[in-house]
């Protein structure tokens, strides 16, 4: 049979967002047919762009026809903006696509709704893969998403800072940090950045220290708030000590990052959460001067992870395509290919050494299994946005702590009983 039309669609230019090694059985995946030409159908999938998606895809849509032939495969490219509202909207409208990308906060979301498909059955051994990138593409113990990506927020230290201070060793725990922070301002220069406002995310922010201090948001049954604790108050102090002493910079308390924030100005020692990939995008340009570390630790050493995923619509009228297809992307060199031309990671736990040794990524790199996905809760996003403003006003001294937390807790909990 003749090679079906291959189409890569492009719906917004490829505007860049802040957002294996061997053959296809090191996933564990198997032959979807004895014979590829047997499979048929017609499978659109939704991206978004990291880099010119539709010159990438199309030469991916090439190679899986070379493979397999008579699977129609169009892929579309679609802007980051309201992508739940295109979602929700195509779905409605019966113009829903066959697979989308996702990120583990719309995994419970959807999945949830019953919009997702259980794509369990592609890879027979889902141990291969890190469990950072299976926690983030499952809710309720069910797989429902391929990972394809995985990413770092890291602790990025700029080294003049700690030479100026005369600093030979960095710090690895809250406590050392707040000691050399005097000397970082004598200096010249502010401990961290932190933003407090309503634009970042908490993931990137307030999460990541919750989390160092042995918090949580959520119950592990998801069913109750527990940012209300011990632990939860002890990373807003943390917080206040830093900004009540000067050591970061309290207009992005009610400011959102921009070109004059001390860090774009090289006036920070160090970020608790950024991507090396994010510090590029915001007009850094990292060399030598730039370092890796794991994340400050409390308690607990933890920092937020992305996982990217490619997930199955429950309404598809193509699942067995589309899910060769998910087979046929699992391949090491594949992912390993999509991650390095995105500056990201495999989520294959032997695909390493990615990128070399020395480089902020090698550094992110060995921090995979440090990270959390963030909150697995169908929804995670309005709880943020209820968190937010609570947090922001205990930093403030609008409220104490305690009173902020458990004002959160309370429209958090009423999130819950819907």
């Amino acid at each position: 049979m003749a090679k079906r039309h291959k189409l890569v669609t492009a719906f917004v230019g490829a505007v860049a967002a802040t957002s294996l090694l061997a053959s296809c059985t090191t996933t564990g995946s198997t032959d979807p047919s004895a014979n590829p030409e047997d499979v048929t159908g017609e499978v659109t999938m939704w991206v978004y762009p990291y880099i010119d998606e539709a010159a990438w895809w199309a030469d991916e849509v090439e190679k899986f026809n070379e493979d397999y032939p008579n699977i129609d495969l169009e892929v579309v490219v679609q802007p980051w903006a309201d992508r739940d509202t295109q979602i929700t909207t195509a779905i409605a409208g019966g113009q829903a696509p066959d697979l989308v990308y996702f990120i583990p906060d719309q995994i419970g979301q959807y999945a949830s709704q019953g919009v997702l498909a259980d794509v369990s059955d592609v890879i027979p051994d889902w141990s291969v893969y890190t469990e950072p990138a299976v926690e983030g593409v499952s809710y309720d113990g069910t797989i429902y998403a391929l990972p394809i990506l995985q990413s770092v927020s890291s602790r990025l230290i700029y080294k003049p800072a700690w030479e100026a201070a005369g600093i030979t060793e960095y710090p690895t725990t809250w406590d050392e940090a707040l000691a050399d922070a005097p000397a970082l301002k004598d200096a010249g220069y502010y401990l961290v950045d932190y933003y407090g406002d309503a634009g970042p995310s908490l993931n990137l922010t307030f999460y990541p220290l919750l989390w160092q201090a042995g918090g949580d948001v959520l119950s592990e049954d998801g069913t109750e708030c527990t940012l209300d604790s011990k632990e939860g108050v002890k990373a807003i102090e943390f917080l206040q000590t830093i900004f009540e002493n000067g050591w970061a910079d309290s207009t992005y308390l009610t400011t959102g990052p921009d070109q004059n924030a001390p860090l774009q100005r090289g006036l920070t020692a160090m970020t608790m959460s950024t991507a090396s990939g994010t510090l590029v995008q915001s007009g850094i340009e990292p060399g030598d001067d730039w370092l890796s570390l794991p994340p400050l630790k409390d308690e607990e050493t933890v920092t937020y992870g992305a996982v990217g995923s490619l997930g199955l619509l429950e309404g598809s009228p193509n699942k067995e395509a589309a899910k060769v297809f998910l087979q046929w992307f699992s391949q090491p060199e594949i992912t390993r290919e999509y991650n390095l031309d995105r500056t990201y990671f495999s989520p294959i736990a032997a695909d390493t050494g990615l990128y070399e040794e020395g480089t902020l990524q090698a550094g992110e790199e060995k921090q995979l299994d440090l990270v959390k996905t963030g909150v697995s809760a169908p929804n995670a996003r309005q709880i943020m946005d209820l968190i937010k403003p609570q947090v922001q006003a205990a930093l403030l001294g609008q409220l104490s702590p305690e009173d902020a937390l458990a004002k959160a807790c309370t429209d958090v909990e009423g999130i819950l009983q819907r």
